[in-house]
């Protein structure tokens, strides 16, 4: 074998090894295992500025979507920390936020704005939102189907993955690693759909 044959063997060996180390390191990006696309129904709610805000603000955007109670003492700071690590994750315009509180009567506009400061959120991109018992008891059980018709108000520890047509793309239990572990991915293929409209 020549000098040269045989470095074209060793170049070969190299970039296959590279090309093996490269695909095994690199972040999972398979399509969205997702179950069929549930459309989102209406709902107007209050956001911690006491302004209106309409599921159309969804429009256009992926958002991640979960349910809180600032007065939660160990399980809502958990998920609210979830959720904060996913806001510094994703820093594009077309990525969104939202906890939406299950005691509308304790979490005002002005208890929910401390509760943001808390986690330090971008209020322009994690919004927190109230509203009135009844409204968010039908959102629960009608919009995010989520909610129990015996207990509407129960609190539930899914993260809801909404896309820009105002589908609900699917559901992820916090309590379930390998759900949350996949989020983030399925937050890319999402957000890569919006963007490829552009």
């Amino acid at each position: 074998m020549t000098k040269i044959n045989f470095s074209l063997l060793l170049l070969g060996v190299f970039v296959t090894v590279a090309v093996i180390a490269f695909w095994g390191n690199a972040p999972q990006t398979s399509p969205l295992p997702l179950q069929q696309a549930t459309p989102l129904t209406s709902f107007t709610l209050i956001d911690t500025a006491a302004k209106p805000f309409s599921f159309q603000q969804l429009e256009g955007k992926v958002s991640v979507v979960n349910f809180i109670f600032t007065s939660c003492p160990d399980f809502c700071p958990r998920l609210s920390t979830a959720m904060s690590q996913l806001e510094k994750q994703f820093k594009e315009k077309e990525v969104q936020f939202i906890s939406i509180t299950v005691d509308p009567h304790t979490d005002t506009p002005q208890i929910l704005s401390e509760y943001a400061q808390r986690f330090h959120a971008d209020i322009n991109r994690w919004h927190f939102l109230t509203g009135e018992s009844d409204d968010i008891k039908k959102l629960l059980i009608e919009g995010f189907k989520i909610g129990s018709p015996a207990d509407p108000l129960a609190h539930s520890d899914r993260f809801v993955l909404v896309d820009d047509q105002l589908n609900i793309l699917n559901y992820y239990s916090f309590s379930d690693a390998a759900q949350m572990d996949r989020l983030p991915n399925d937050i890319f293929h999402a957000l890569s759909r919006v963007t490829a409209k552009k």
